[in-house]
């Protein structure tokens, strides 16, 4: 986790140079390496081999509250950065903000558990082959990769899009900032309506729900009340594939066919503050060299 704070950092100020649009694909799949090392998966590792049974549900909790805020706050602090000082210096000041609040966390803090869990490899084995012969495990496979496909297009052009549709920049970043307030509330109600509705059915509501709003934001969005209706209906499933994926496999296959060691409390997302580019103008090039043609938006994806 340490090596992928730093890596995200050294990113971030790559980004900051960026020219041309290979060079920020390629910034990209840096970025891509970097966020597989220190965000979903390695915080969660973290907390389930730290974290016994009993005190788990808090840690995981309050991993979902600080990581489904993070975009309340960075995406409309990035808009006023960006508008006060240029996307190419937010994108430094983020670099530092990150690499002094990251990597000492990880290198000074996170400490090898004090017990170390076992699995059985011939369990693991055979639950991964019964998944992997299972048409269902395809079904939920293509469903949860279109879902964060979805949720990736989302954050990338949200803030792009709200401008296009006459929002001002500062206006369009904070609205979807909104992407994390209902995304900690769709977190919470999937815990909470587990233990009432089997996780499936609240998942497909979700993911319904989402697809609505998705729908309708092209004719609603060009208002600020229809912005935010639809920006905060379609929050309500970020972060719900991080929670319910592990959760269905081990409902169905078995903890030792999940992608965590522990069939429950399912594991949310962690983000650290990101930023994407967008063009300054819906007429600008993608492939031009002016620095004036980019302006900055955060993420606080997740991806996944």
């Amino acid at each position: 986790m340490t090596c992928g704070s730093l890596g995200g950092a050294a990113m971030l100020v790559a980004w900051s140079q960026v020219h041309t649009t290979w060079q920020l694909y390629a910034v990209f799949v840096g970025l891509g390496a970097a966020m597989a090392m220190a965000l979903y998966e390695p915080a969660t590792a973290v907390i389930v081999s730290w974290f016994d049974a009993t005190r788990r549900p808090r840690a995981v909790l309050a991993m979902i509250v600080v990581a489904g805020f993070a975009s309340t706050i960075f995406m409309p602090l990035t808009g006023l950065l960006t508008d006060r000082y240029g996307w190419r210096t937010t994108l430094l000041l983020f670099a530092t903000l990150y690499a002094g609040i990251a990597v000492p966390l990880h290198a000074f803090v996170i400490r090898r558990p004090p017990h170390t869990p076992t699995a059985n490899p011939q369990a693991t084995s055979t639950g991964r082959r019964l998944a992997l012969r299972d048409a269902r495990f395809w079904f939920l496979a293509v469903a949860f990769v279109a879902h964060g496909a979805a949720m990736s297009a989302m954050t990338v052009h949200l803030v792009g899009f709200l401008t296009e549709q006459g929002h001002p920049a500062t206006f369009a970043a904070t609205i979807a900032g909104l992407l994390g307030v209902p995304s900690v509330t769709g977190r919470l109600a999937l815990t909470v309506a587990n233990h009432r509705v089997r996780l499936h059915r609240v998942v497909a509501a979700v993911f319904t729900l989402q697809a609505a709003a998705a729908l309708t934001m092209p004719l609603l969005a060009g208002s600020r009340t229809g912005a935010v209706l639809t920006v905060t209906a379609f929050g309500l499933g970020f972060g719900i594939a991080s929670l319910a994926t592990p959760q269905l496999l081990t409902d169905r296959y078995g903890s030792n066919a999940a992608p965590w060691p522990h069939p429950s409390p399912s594991p949310p997302p962690c983000h650290p503050p990101r930023v994407h580019a967008y063009p300054k103008s819906t007429n600008a090039s993608w492939t031009t060299t002016d620095s004036n043609q980019w302006r900055t938006a955060p993420l606080w994806s997740a991806s996944h």
